[in-house]
């Protein structure tokens, strides 16, 4: 089970985050369309999100990059959690997800570096995961 703590984690993270960038920018960050409700879009884009992002590490050691230093990690999930959400936005009409611009996209994937990598400290100083 400890396995999976980050990634429970991270959809939780995931879902606030959403849900949190709709409450506070709703002109920038929609969400729900004529096939989803609000709530079935949060729900499915962080579970996409998360299970996209968390394929990171594995494409990037299948393609020998090493990545030692934290800033050059941080950077790796910041262009992945950024290429994410604007595939996901461009997907709007099917997932329900909209965003008005990529640089809306650019502030939530900062964000959730940022957000990430503070749930991903605490739990590994828990000894519930490990990074």
């Amino acid at each position: 089970m400890k396995k999976y703590n980050g990634f429970i984690a991270m959809y939780l993270v995931n879902v606030l985050l959403i849900w949190g960038a709709n409450m506070l920018f709703p002109a920038n960050f929609v969400l729900g369309s004529a096939n989803n409700s609000t709530w079935g879009a949060i729900l499915v884009v962080a579970l996409l999100w998360d299970v996209l992002v968390w394929f990171t590490q594995p494409l990037l050691r299948k393609f020998k990059v090493e990545l030692k230093k934290p800033m050059s990690i941080a950077a790796a999930y910041l262009v992945a959690n950024f290429l994410v959400l604007w595939v996901l936005a461009r997907l709007g009409p099917v997932f329900g997800f909209g965003v008005s611009s990529f640089v809306w996209v650019f502030a939530l994937a900062l964000v959730a570096n940022l957000v990430q990598y503070a749930v991903w400290t605490v739990l590994a100083k828990l000894k519930l995961a490990t990074m």
